[in-house]
């Protein structure tokens, strides 16, 4: 029994160090991109993040009726 404990044990900071990579190399992509990126295609991505955050029912609802509709197309009634 105490064998199975340090085997999760380990697995768990396996998981843990495994999760802090992924997050930094996701970081650090990021962080290429963003410089990569001409600054006017930023100024407009912060647009449209701020219109995404202040028009957030409308575009959840306008989200979900797409799905609905898709939904219908491809028989997700059907059983």
């Amino acid at each position: 029994m105490e064998k199975a404990a340090q085997v999760k044990d380990q697995a768990a900071e396996k998981a843990a160090l495994v999760s802090e990579q992924i997050r930094e190399k996701a970081g650090d992509a990021a962080q290429l991109v963003k410089d990569r990126t001409p600054e006017p295609v930023l100024e407009k991505a912060d647009q449209a993040a701020a219109a995404a955050r202040t028009n957030r029912t409308p575009l959840l609802l306008a989200a979900a009726a797409v799905a609905v509709i898709l939904m219908v197309r491809r028989g997700w009634g059907r059983g």
